[in-house]
């Protein structure tokens, strides 16, 4: 492939626990990843130390994701975990971070914006058979 230069592969993972998401970063990583989407939404955690914890420790560049558990058949998640979570991603620098479209609201936005440094944000929509969205 004379263009292989210009792709890159991602990998998204979807763990139950940091120490499982570590191990698919590495996993990840030596199967040629070039980059990983961290849903952390998956992970089950007490304090949010554990997530900084995760993100400080990641060898990859990395979408971080916190999508809503509603969207995703799982209950009802916290839209206030969800930006402490894309807070915390973009003070730590992660290259991009990925806001569900629905949590997009003005404020939060620019919040974001304001906050970062590197980071780049996405604001993602996910449609199911050509239902509700989400990311």
């Amino acid at each position: 492939m004379g263009f292989r230069s210009d792709l890159l592969i991602c990998t998204t993972l979807e763990c139950e626990t940091k120490e499982e998401m570590l191990a698919a970063i590495h996993r990840a990583k030596e199967e040629g990843a070039n980059l990983v989407e961290l849903c952390i939404d998956s992970i089950s955690f007490s304090h949010i130390s554990e997530v900084e914890g995760l993100l400080r420790q990641r060898t990859l560049p990395s979408i971080v994701s916190f999508r809503s558990n509603l969207r995703r058949g799982r209950g009802c998640s916290s839209k206030k975990t969800g930006l402490q979570v894309l807070r915390l991603a973009v003070e730590l620098d992660v290259e991009f971070v990925q806001v569900e479209f629905e949590m997009a609201k003005e404020e939060v936005i620019t919040e974001l914006m304001s906050r970062r440094s590197n980071s780049k944000i996405i604001i993602s929509n996910y449609i199911n058979n050509g239902g509700g969205g989400g990311t």
